[in-house]
């Protein structure tokens, strides 16, 4: 099967492709190895470094997303499927994160994560801050979790994984079938 691909999709491939292979490279450097970013080691708060990977990683899912939604058929579905898998698998360890960091703001020692606690009680020295702050990036990981297996399941049906779309399938608003039909009345209406 030949796939021809424009402009567009070959910017948002190339998009992602690099903002997921700098996300990754920062983990792994973050994490001791050496990736040829020594810029990283120089960042003193764990925080700020993994401020990069949270910059660089969402975009890098996003834009493969985007670019999935270009495609037809099998390969639109395949595509959608492999990056749900992959933005699950790398957000799981945030949403673990998140709760081992109200674990050790509790007295328990869990050695991956005390240099991060306590590099982010430096910036926020109140315990309510750094609570305030968990429970926010635990909502946000949630989050990450939650919109790339909802908007895969749209995708897997045929449906733009748009914001309101993925709101209405939240809420229970419109059913599947009612949001196929909408882009199929909408061409219609191009049509006449």
């Amino acid at each position: 099967m030949k796939l021809k691909l424009s402009v567009k999709q070959i910017i948002l491939l190339c998009v992602s492709v690099i903002c997921n292979i700098i996300g990754l490279m920062t983990i792994l450097q973050i994490n001791g190895a050496n990736m040829g970013m020594p810029y990283i080691n120089k960042i003193s708060n764990m925080l700020f470094q993994y401020f990069i990977v949270l910059t660089f990683m969402p975009i890098g899912i996003m834009t493969f997303r985007t670019f999935a939604t270009t495609l037809e058929g099998k390969v639109k579905h395949t595509l959608a499927l492999i990056n749900c898998i992959y933005s699950t698998v790398l957000t799981i360890p945030l949403f673990l994160s998140m709760i081992i960091c109200f674990v050790i703001l509790g007295g328990t020692s869990i050695p991956l994560m005390d240099a991060f606690v306590a590099d982010f009680a430096l910036l926020s020295p109140s315990l309510g801050g750094q609570i305030a702050f968990y429970i926010f990036v635990l909502i946000l990981s949630i989050v990450f979790l939650a919109e790339p297996i909802i908007a895969c399941y749209l995708i897997l049906k045929d449906v733009e994984p748009s914001i309101p779309n993925i709101i209405n399938l939240i809420l229970k608003k419109k059913t599947i079938a009612e949001m196929q039909q909408k882009p199929a009345e909408e061409a219609s209406e191009v049509v006449n």
